[in-house]
Protein backbone atom coordinates (compact mmCIF):
# COMPACT_ATOMS: atom_id res chain seq x y z
CA UNK A 1 0.00 0.00 0.00
CA UNK A 2 1.47 3.35 -1.07
CA UNK A 3 0.08 6.58 0.34
CA UNK A 4 0.59 9.92 -1.40
CA UNK A 5 0.28 13.24 0.46
CA UNK A 6 -0.19 16.66 -1.10
CA UNK A 7 2.86 18.85 -1.49
CA UNK A 8 2.84 22.47 -2.62
CA UNK A 9 6.46 22.21 -3.77
CA UNK A 10 6.83 21.80 -7.51
CA UNK A 11 9.87 19.86 -8.69
CA UNK A 12 11.12 18.53 -11.99
CA UNK A 13 9.88 15.06 -12.95
CA UNK A 14 11.52 14.93 -16.37
CA UNK A 15 11.91 13.09 -18.60
CA UNK A 16 8.20 12.41 -19.00
CA UNK A 17 7.32 9.25 -20.94
CA UNK A 18 3.54 9.28 -20.74
CA UNK A 19 0.71 10.81 -18.75
CA UNK A 20 -3.06 10.51 -18.38
CA UNK A 21 -6.00 12.12 -16.60
CA UNK A 22 -8.65 10.65 -14.32
CA UNK A 23 -11.54 12.23 -12.41
CA UNK A 24 -11.35 12.43 -8.63
CA UNK A 25 -13.68 9.97 -6.93
CA UNK A 26 -14.69 10.06 -3.30
CA UNK A 27 -13.44 6.70 -2.05
CA UNK A 28 -16.03 6.49 0.76
CA UNK A 29 -19.12 7.32 -1.31
CA UNK A 30 -17.71 6.11 -4.67
CA UNK A 31 -19.01 9.24 -6.40
CA UNK A 32 -17.19 11.51 -8.84
CA UNK A 33 -16.30 15.03 -7.72
CA UNK A 34 -17.37 17.63 -10.32
CA UNK A 35 -14.69 19.54 -12.28
CA UNK A 36 -11.84 17.80 -10.48
CA UNK A 37 -9.08 15.81 -12.18
CA UNK A 38 -5.72 14.35 -11.33
CA UNK A 39 -2.83 14.03 -13.75
CA UNK A 40 -0.88 10.75 -13.48
CA UNK A 41 2.64 11.03 -14.91
CA UNK A 42 5.16 8.29 -15.78
CA UNK A 43 8.66 9.75 -15.74
CA UNK A 44 12.28 9.13 -14.81
CA UNK A 45 15.29 7.49 -16.38
CA UNK A 46 16.89 4.06 -16.20
CA UNK A 47 17.03 2.23 -13.85
CA UNK A 48 14.37 4.13 -11.89
CA UNK A 49 10.94 5.27 -13.07
CA UNK A 50 8.55 7.36 -11.05
CA UNK A 51 4.78 7.65 -10.80
CA UNK A 52 3.78 11.24 -10.02
CA UNK A 53 0.29 12.56 -9.33
CA UNK A 54 -0.56 16.21 -9.98
CA UNK A 55 -3.79 18.02 -9.18
CA UNK A 56 -5.10 21.53 -9.82
CA UNK A 57 -7.68 21.55 -7.02
CA UNK A 58 -7.68 23.81 -5.10
CA UNK A 59 -4.37 24.92 -6.65
CA UNK A 60 -1.64 23.30 -8.71
CA UNK A 61 0.53 21.02 -6.60
CA UNK A 62 2.32 17.71 -6.87
CA UNK A 63 1.52 14.70 -4.75
CA UNK A 64 4.85 13.18 -3.75
CA UNK A 65 6.33 10.96 -6.44
CA UNK A 66 7.22 7.36 -5.73
CA UNK A 67 9.75 5.04 -7.46
CA UNK A 68 8.22 2.25 -9.53
CA UNK A 69 11.11 0.12 -10.72
CA UNK A 70 12.12 -0.31 -14.35
CA UNK A 71 11.32 2.08 -17.19
CA UNK A 72 7.58 2.58 -17.68
CA UNK A 73 6.37 2.07 -21.25
CA UNK A 74 2.90 3.46 -20.66
CA UNK A 75 0.36 4.63 -18.10
CA UNK A 76 -3.44 4.48 -18.29
CA UNK A 77 -6.35 5.33 -16.00
CA UNK A 78 -9.62 3.42 -16.09
CA UNK A 79 -12.91 4.30 -14.39
CA UNK A 80 -15.20 1.28 -14.02
CA UNK A 81 -17.81 0.08 -11.51
CA UNK A 82 -17.22 3.14 -9.30
CA UNK A 83 -13.47 2.48 -9.19
CA UNK A 84 -10.47 4.42 -10.50
CA UNK A 85 -7.66 2.12 -11.64
CA UNK A 86 -4.14 3.12 -12.65
CA UNK A 87 -2.34 0.73 -15.00
CA UNK A 88 1.45 0.85 -15.27
CA UNK A 89 3.03 -0.80 -18.31
CA UNK A 90 6.58 -2.21 -18.29
CA UNK A 91 8.51 -4.05 -21.03
CA UNK A 92 7.69 -7.47 -19.55
CA UNK A 93 4.87 -6.96 -17.04
CA UNK A 94 1.91 -4.80 -16.01
CA UNK A 95 0.85 -3.42 -12.62
CA UNK A 96 -2.76 -2.69 -11.73
CA UNK A 97 -3.29 -0.15 -8.93
CA UNK A 98 -6.61 0.61 -7.22
CA UNK A 99 -6.89 4.29 -6.26
CA UNK A 100 -8.30 5.23 -2.86
CA UNK A 101 -8.76 9.00 -3.04
CA UNK A 102 -8.98 10.92 0.25
CA UNK A 103 -9.06 14.41 -1.26
CA UNK A 104 -6.70 16.91 0.34
CA UNK A 105 -5.54 14.19 2.77
CA UNK A 106 -3.87 12.40 -0.14
CA UNK A 107 -4.47 9.16 -2.01
CA UNK A 108 -3.56 5.52 -1.56
CA UNK A 109 -2.58 2.98 -4.22
CA UNK A 110 -3.36 -0.66 -3.60
CA UNK A 111 -1.55 -3.09 -5.88
CA UNK A 112 -4.17 -5.57 -7.16
CA UNK A 113 -2.09 -6.98 -10.01
CA UNK A 114 -2.53 -10.51 -8.70
CA UNK A 115 -6.25 -10.42 -9.47
CA UNK A 116 -7.40 -12.06 -12.70
CA UNK A 117 -8.71 -8.77 -14.10
CA UNK A 118 -5.62 -8.43 -16.35
CA UNK A 119 -2.62 -10.47 -17.43
CA UNK A 120 0.15 -8.97 -15.31
CA UNK A 121 2.91 -11.09 -16.88
CA UNK A 122 3.08 -9.27 -20.21
CA UNK A 123 3.51 -5.82 -21.72
CA UNK A 124 0.31 -3.82 -22.14
CA UNK A 125 -0.12 -1.86 -25.37
CA UNK A 126 -3.38 -0.19 -24.27
CA UNK A 127 -6.20 -0.73 -21.78
CA UNK A 128 -9.72 0.64 -21.43
CA UNK A 129 -13.39 -0.18 -20.97
CA UNK A 130 -16.14 -1.27 -23.36
CA UNK A 131 -19.65 -2.37 -22.34
CA UNK A 132 -18.75 -2.57 -18.60
CA UNK A 133 -15.77 -4.79 -19.41
CA UNK A 134 -12.06 -4.14 -18.86
CA UNK A 135 -10.03 -4.81 -22.01
CA UNK A 136 -6.26 -5.21 -21.99
CA UNK A 137 -4.60 -4.99 -25.41
CA UNK A 138 -1.39 -7.01 -25.56
CA UNK A 139 1.09 -7.46 -28.41
CA UNK A 140 -0.82 -10.22 -30.19
CA UNK A 141 -4.10 -10.73 -28.30
CA UNK A 142 -6.69 -9.22 -25.95
CA UNK A 143 -7.76 -10.13 -22.43
CA UNK A 144 -11.27 -9.18 -21.32
CA UNK A 145 -12.87 -9.27 -17.87
CA UNK A 146 -15.80 -7.78 -15.95
CA UNK A 147 -14.35 -6.36 -12.71
CA UNK A 148 -16.63 -5.96 -9.72
CA UNK A 149 -15.97 -3.82 -6.66
CA UNK A 150 -14.25 -5.86 -3.90
CA UNK A 151 -14.56 -9.04 -5.98
CA UNK A 152 -11.48 -11.22 -6.43
CA UNK A 153 -13.13 -13.91 -8.54
CA UNK A 154 -13.56 -12.58 -12.06
CA UNK A 155 -13.89 -14.54 -15.27
CA UNK A 156 -11.37 -13.58 -17.95
CA UNK A 157 -11.66 -14.18 -21.68
CA UNK A 158 -8.92 -14.11 -24.32
CA UNK A 159 -9.37 -12.97 -27.91
CA UNK A 160 -6.71 -14.36 -30.24
CA UNK A 161 -6.87 -13.47 -33.97
CA UNK A 162 -6.86 -16.26 -36.54
CA UNK A 163 -3.76 -14.73 -38.16
CA UNK A 164 -0.81 -13.57 -36.00
CA UNK A 165 -0.65 -9.78 -35.70
CA UNK A 166 1.53 -7.16 -34.01
CA UNK A 167 -0.71 -4.73 -32.13
CA UNK A 168 0.86 -1.30 -31.58
CA UNK A 169 -1.95 0.62 -29.87
CA UNK A 170 -5.71 0.69 -29.45
CA UNK A 171 -8.68 2.84 -28.44
CA UNK A 172 -12.13 2.18 -26.98
CA UNK A 173 -15.44 3.70 -28.11
CA UNK A 174 -18.88 2.64 -26.84
CA UNK A 175 -19.15 -1.04 -27.84
CA UNK A 176 -16.06 -1.07 -30.03
CA UNK A 177 -12.31 -1.61 -29.80
CA UNK A 178 -10.22 -0.11 -32.60
CA UNK A 179 -6.63 -1.39 -32.82
CA UNK A 180 -3.72 -0.45 -35.01
CA UNK A 181 -1.48 -3.26 -36.20
CA UNK A 182 1.75 -3.06 -38.21
CA UNK A 183 2.93 -5.33 -41.05
CA UNK A 184 0.57 -4.68 -42.73
CA UNK A 185 -0.53 -1.26 -41.52
CA UNK A 186 -4.18 -1.82 -40.57
CA UNK A 187 -7.01 -0.62 -38.32
CA UNK A 188 -8.98 -3.56 -36.89
CA UNK A 189 -12.47 -2.89 -35.48
CA UNK A 190 -13.93 -5.28 -32.89
CA UNK A 191 -17.38 -5.23 -31.32
CA UNK A 192 -17.54 -6.28 -27.66
CA UNK A 193 -20.70 -7.24 -25.78
CA UNK A 194 -20.70 -7.90 -22.06
CA UNK A 195 -23.42 -9.38 -19.87
CA UNK A 196 -22.65 -8.35 -16.28
CA UNK A 197 -25.25 -10.68 -14.78
CA UNK A 198 -23.82 -13.83 -16.37
CA UNK A 199 -20.22 -12.58 -16.70
CA UNK A 200 -20.41 -13.39 -20.41
CA UNK A 201 -18.21 -11.65 -23.00
CA UNK A 202 -18.58 -11.77 -26.78
CA UNK A 203 -16.08 -10.44 -29.35
CA UNK A 204 -16.78 -10.06 -33.08
CA UNK A 205 -14.45 -8.58 -35.70
CA UNK A 206 -16.34 -5.96 -37.72
CA UNK A 207 -13.76 -4.78 -40.22
CA UNK A 208 -10.12 -4.44 -41.22
CA UNK A 209 -9.12 -1.10 -42.79
CA UNK A 210 -5.82 -0.93 -44.69
CA UNK A 211 -3.67 2.21 -44.29
CA UNK A 212 -0.97 3.56 -46.60
CA UNK A 213 1.11 5.04 -43.75
CA UNK A 214 2.63 3.82 -40.48
CA UNK A 215 1.01 4.88 -37.19
CA UNK A 216 2.99 5.68 -34.03
CA UNK A 217 -0.02 6.17 -31.71
CA UNK A 218 -3.80 6.32 -31.81
CA UNK A 219 -6.20 8.34 -29.66
CA UNK A 220 -9.95 8.75 -29.29
CA UNK A 221 -11.21 11.85 -27.42
CA UNK A 222 -13.34 10.81 -24.45
CA UNK A 223 -15.59 13.79 -25.13
CA UNK A 224 -16.96 14.67 -28.58
CA UNK A 225 -18.29 18.06 -27.45
CA UNK A 226 -15.92 19.92 -29.75
CA UNK A 227 -16.69 17.74 -32.79
CA UNK A 228 -20.48 17.88 -33.04
CA UNK A 229 -20.31 18.57 -36.78
CA UNK A 230 -19.22 14.97 -37.35
CA UNK A 231 -21.62 12.25 -36.11
CA UNK A 232 -19.10 9.39 -36.43
CA UNK A 233 -16.30 8.86 -33.89
CA UNK A 234 -13.26 11.11 -34.17
CA UNK A 235 -9.85 9.42 -34.07
CA UNK A 236 -6.46 11.13 -33.92
CA UNK A 237 -3.50 9.25 -35.39
CA UNK A 238 0.15 10.09 -34.81
CA UNK A 239 2.33 8.97 -37.73
CA UNK A 240 5.99 8.48 -38.57
CA UNK A 241 5.78 10.98 -41.46
CA UNK A 242 5.68 12.79 -38.91
CA UNK A 243 2.15 14.14 -38.73
CA UNK A 244 -1.15 14.15 -36.91
CA UNK A 245 -4.14 12.87 -38.86
CA UNK A 246 -7.66 13.57 -37.62
CA UNK A 247 -9.91 10.90 -39.11
CA UNK A 248 -13.41 9.51 -38.77
CA UNK A 249 -14.99 6.19 -39.68
CA UNK A 250 -18.24 5.71 -41.56
CA UNK A 251 -21.39 4.56 -39.77
CA UNK A 252 -20.61 0.90 -40.53
CA UNK A 253 -17.02 1.31 -39.24
CA UNK A 254 -15.71 -0.18 -42.49
CA UNK A 255 -13.93 2.79 -44.12
CA UNK A 256 -11.91 5.83 -43.08
CA UNK A 257 -12.15 9.52 -43.98
CA UNK A 258 -9.23 11.86 -43.23
CA UNK A 259 -10.59 15.22 -42.03
CA UNK A 260 -7.33 17.06 -41.48
CA UNK A 261 -3.56 16.47 -41.51
CA UNK A 262 -1.00 18.46 -39.51
CA UNK A 263 2.55 18.22 -40.85
CA UNK A 264 4.79 18.14 -37.78
CA UNK A 265 8.00 18.44 -39.80
CA UNK A 266 7.19 22.13 -40.25
CA UNK A 267 7.83 22.91 -36.60
CA UNK A 268 11.33 21.47 -36.00
CA UNK A 269 13.62 18.62 -36.97
CA UNK A 270 11.15 16.13 -38.46
CA UNK A 271 12.90 13.10 -36.97
CA UNK A 272 12.36 14.49 -33.47
CA UNK A 273 8.64 15.18 -33.95
CA UNK A 274 7.21 11.66 -34.03
CA UNK A 275 4.29 11.64 -31.53
CA UNK A 276 4.11 8.65 -29.18
CA UNK A 277 0.99 9.50 -27.21
CA UNK A 278 -1.81 12.04 -27.38
CA UNK A 279 -4.03 13.53 -24.70
CA UNK A 280 -6.97 15.89 -25.18
CA UNK A 281 -7.65 18.32 -22.32
CA UNK A 282 -11.41 18.61 -22.67
CA UNK A 283 -11.70 21.13 -19.84
CA UNK A 284 -9.02 23.41 -21.33
CA UNK A 285 -9.84 22.75 -25.02
CA UNK A 286 -6.34 21.78 -26.09
CA UNK A 287 -4.28 18.68 -26.69
CA UNK A 288 -0.74 17.72 -25.74
CA UNK A 289 1.40 14.88 -26.98
CA UNK A 290 4.99 13.84 -26.17
CA UNK A 291 7.41 13.89 -29.09
CA UNK A 292 10.49 11.79 -29.80
CA UNK A 293 12.81 14.16 -27.91
CA UNK A 294 10.44 14.41 -24.92
CA UNK A 295 9.30 17.93 -25.83
CA UNK A 296 5.60 18.75 -25.75
CA UNK A 297 3.48 20.00 -28.62
CA UNK A 298 0.27 21.87 -27.82
CA UNK A 299 -2.66 21.85 -30.22
CA UNK A 300 -5.49 24.33 -29.67
CA UNK A 301 -8.43 22.44 -31.20
CA UNK A 302 -6.71 21.93 -34.56
CA UNK A 303 -4.61 25.12 -34.60
CA UNK A 304 -0.94 24.73 -33.57
CA UNK A 305 0.20 27.33 -31.01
Amino acid sequence: MIRYHPSVTLSSITPVYDFTFAPIWNHSTRTELPDCERLYVASGSHPQSRLSVITSQPFLHTLQSSPHGDILTGIWTVCIQGMVLVVLGYPSCTKLLYVKDHGIQGIEFEDISELSWINSNCETRSIGTVSNSLIQIQKSELQLSIPKYKSTTVKAKRWIPTVPINIIDGIFNDEYVIMYTSNPSTLIVLKVLADVQSDSLFVDQISSIALDFQVSCIYHPSSALHFRVVPEPIIILGTFQPSLKIITLNSLLTSMLCLHTIDLSLFADMYLNIPHSIILFTKWKCGIFPLENRRRFVLDMGNPI
